[in-house]
């Protein structure tokens, strides 16, 4: 973020004025086939911070509403009890659940012939929010005069141009907004990010709503339909994907398992944990030897998912990276300090290897082969096996690699 003027505002330093906002993509991102590699607009610090206590505001507008039977469900926080209480609604839904997060969301409906379940994805979510969207927020965040000011520098920011570079040379290519979106575009990391997709996806919840509580005798196979229709009455496309079993339910990289007394055990998406593994060199903090480092950063970064689950194959992981000791004692703070996650230390119940046969379409078999390559793994190698492929395929939709 390129800044012409900096202003101190409660306490923080916020930029209003910007020439430009620099454009950048992952370096080595794997995407799905088909997919495009996306951009990100590059706010950093403070840029994104701008009026983030209004966002706030919002954000606890969204609440749970239930219209007969109907329940639309914002699931404001990734704890385990707020988890357990959404998949608890989506299994077992009175008439119909409708939960999100952002562009994340999950529906389940009661049909004559059982429980429609599915995971729902709004195409290009962060680009599609057009001009009514910006235009109905930029006028209820500016209802009151102490807050107008600081309504007009999350605007101002979402108007600005943004340049993309060229990585090896000097060629630059500027735009300049205009068009569908009313000359505003939602950069990635804007404290109004939540808020637009949440809008999106209420807006298709209430649209899906009306016409759900308009039909009697409503089968399993008509609700995809349905819900496209409902989406693009709002000005969206959506993909549908269908579950199922409970396990195929995916929400803010969770899925629910059950323990031996059935009680829902939320568990981090194993497609996660394998992501956070193979960091770019670069990206190591600390300094010495490498391959000490990215032991000690793999430890870390294992130690941070003590939130995740309890599951055969991250304790394997829990196993293989254990923080020594000695390095305990004298590790760099800068590996710590870089690696600050939120860790509530929930000593969660056991789910063994069903939930993995199960969501990933894997055996028994291959779970304990999985387990003991992951136990003997060493610093520089890579490594391919079929259930990684079917892990990588069912939380990504990756294509595979053998």
């Amino acid at each position: 973020m390129k800044s012409v003027e900096m202003l101190e505002h409660r306490g923080i330093s916020i930029g209003r004025w910007f020439k430009y906002v620099d454009y950048k993509c992952k370096p080595g991102e794997i995407l799905e086939q088909g997919k495009n590699l996306r951009g990100i607009g590059d706010l950093t610090n403070p840029g994104s911070c701008v009026a983030a206590y209004m966002m706030d505001w919002v954000k606890n507008a969204f609440r749970e509403y239930n219209d007969q039977g109907y329940l639309h469900y914002f699931c404001k926080s990734p704890e385990r009890s707020e988890l357990c209480k959404v998949y608890t609604a989506l299994l077992k839904p009175e008439l119909a659940c409708f939960t999100y997060f952002s562009d994340d969301s999950c529906v389940s409906v009661r049909c004559t012939d059982g429980v429609f379940k599915c995971n729902m994805d709004i195409k290009a979510c962060d680009g599609s929010n057009f001009k009514p969207i910006f235009d109905f927020f930029e006028e209820i965040l500016t209802f009151s005069s102490p807050y107008q000011d600081d309504a007009a520098r999350l605007f101002d920011q979402l108007r600005s141009d943004f340049v993309v570079r060229n990585p090896g040379g000097k060629e630059k290519i500027r735009f300049t907004q205009d068009g569908a979106n009313g000359g505003s575009t939602l950069f990635s990391g804007s404290s109004y990010t939540t808020t637009a997709n949440n809008v999106a996806n209420t807006c298709i919840s209430m649209a899906f709503k009306e016409r759900l509580l308009e039909r009697d005798n409503l089968t399993m196979a008509e609700v995809p339909e349905m819900l496209r229709r409902a989406a693009y009455s709002c000005g969206f496309l959506v993909k549908i994907f269908p579950q199922e079993n409970a396990s195929g339910l995916q929400f803010l990289k969770t899925s629910p398992a059950f323990d031996e007394q059935g009680n829902i055990v939320p568990q981090l998406n194993l497609g996660t944990i394998l992501r956070s593994f193979g960091t770019f060199r670069g990206d190591y903090p600390g300094r010495g030897e490498l391959g000490k480092r990215v032991e000690l950063f793999n430890s870390e970064v294992v130690r941070s998912y003590r939130h995740a689950g309890n599951n055969d194959v991250l304790n394997a992981f829990r196993r293989r990276f254990i923080l020594p000791e000695r390095m305990r004692r004298t590790r760099d703070k800068r590996v710590s300090e870089s690696l600050q996650m939120k860790i509530t230390g929930e000593n969660v119940e056991y789910v063994g290897t069903r939930w993995i046969e199960e969501r990933y379409g894997c055996t028994s078999v291959e779970v304990d082969e999985f387990c003991e390559l992951i136990l003997r793994s060493e610093y520089h190698e890579i490594y391919a096996r079929p259930i990684i492929d079917k892990i990588m395929s069912v939380d990504y939709g990756y294509a595979s690699v053998l």
